[in-house]
């Protein structure tokens, strides 16, 4: 699990560095403060070696897909990710994690008329008509460098390597890529996930033999459910879940909040040994019954050996997450709240007992 987290040059970070990080992770802040842009420099991080991440966190901001101008001038949809647009610059997110070991990225523009690109190897795709290599004119490339520092006493030597995303022509493609060093799944605010999705991810936990997580999960906000199944109907599978009627209901016929909540599980069972990243974690609940969603995620979390990162704007959220971790062993949960000062962001991290008295005086952490 991520204890610490450094972010350079990213959106609207010119620099942050979160301390203290648990097993469950909320971020608060005001509107605009960068809470979408913390998941989303999370998620490239957890990518290590991938720099097609970029894109797809522009699309999960809502945009279609990604417009390169090519040439030396042109714009790019990596241009919002840097730090006041200064694209000369370089974005850098370091990760330390609990065992000791730690993780670095850098990614960098890299166009024909910088100096650095005539050092790259670059395999050009050849074209289907001419068969003659693409000139390097029309190329550009993003460049993700990577570092993995292991435990000091695990005798193991560092890692280092470089993935770069080239844009010609020819379309997009990335040269060299690892596989994750672990799942990681993000739950966008604006991405509604699709009851098919949903079955497939429960499909893999039975196969696994882990289907009990949902059910046990979901049993804590609705007692009444005793098995859930997958039933393809139309050619469409969905969840369907007993509840002691005459037959079975669909998870999506039992309300917005369980079937939100079993998304946001699905993701955790699928993630195991991961991370789950979730925009606007409250969307969707009513606020009687959110220390019941947390006592259900926290439970989940645990059995998987998730780590959770999620972002709300709801005080309501906030304390229901408080009483219900206080409620448990360990209390493995923080809020991290991020305040702008000037041009920069900083971050203030509340524990239990910080929330104790936040609660005790009815105080705003949002």
């Amino acid at each position: 699990m991520y204890k610490a987290l450094e972010i350079h040059s990213f959106r609207g970070f010119h620099e942050l560095s979160l301390d203290d990080l648990e097993r469950v992770n909320l971020i608060a802040g005001a509107n605009n403060v960068g809470k979408t842009a913390l998941l989303e420099a999370i998620f490239l991080h957890c990518g290590a070696s991938n720099p097609l991440l970029t894109v797809s966190i522009e699309r999960l901001r809502g945009f279609d897909e990604p417009n390169f101008e090519l040439g030396n001038s042109g714009r790019t949809p990596w241009d919002p990710l840097f730090y006041m647009f200064h694209l000369k610059n370089c974005i850098k997110i370091s990760g330390r994690f609990s065992d000791g070991s730690s993780r670095s990225i850098r990614l960098k523009i890299v166009r024909p008329t910088d100096e650095a690109f005539e050092g790259l190897s670059i395999p050009y795709t050849l074209q289907k008509s001419e068969k003659r290599p693409i000139a390097p004119e029309s190329t550009l490339l993003l460049c993700l460098d990577y570092e993995e520092q292991p435990l000091d006493k695990s005798g193991l030597q560092p890692k280092f390597g470089r993935s770069c995303l080239v844009v010609d022509p020819e379309g997009m493609r990335i040269t060299t890529m690892r596989a994750p060093p672990f799942p990681t799944i993000f739950l966008a605010a604006k991405q509604r996930i699709s009851t098919q999705e949903d079955a497939e991810r429960f499909g893999k936990l039975e196969i696994m033999g882990e289907q009990d997580l949902l059910l046990d999960a979901l049993k804590i906000v609705e007692p009444r459910l005793r098995r859930l199944a997958v039933v393809a109907i139309g050619g469409l599978p969905m969840i369907y879940g007993d509840i002691g009627l005459d037959r079975m209901l669909a998870l999506a016929h039992m309300g917005d909040g369980l079937t939100r909540l079993s998304s946001i599980l699905l993701a955790i069972g699928n993630a195991k040994n991961g991370v789950v990243l979730i925009d606007e974690i409250e969307n969707g609940f009513h606020h009687s019954s959110m220390e019941m969603v947390w006592t259900s995620i926290a439970t989940a979390a645990r059995r998987s050996n998730v780590q959770i990162f999620a972002t709300t704007h709801s005080l309501e959220c906030i304390f229901s997450a408080h009483k219900a971790f206080s409620k448990g062993t360990p209390y493995d949960m923080r809020v991290h709240r991020l305040d702008r000062e000037d041009d920069l962001v900083k971050a203030v991290t509340f524990g239990q007992d910080d929330l104790d008295a936040v609660l005790e005086f009815r105080m705003d952490v949002r």
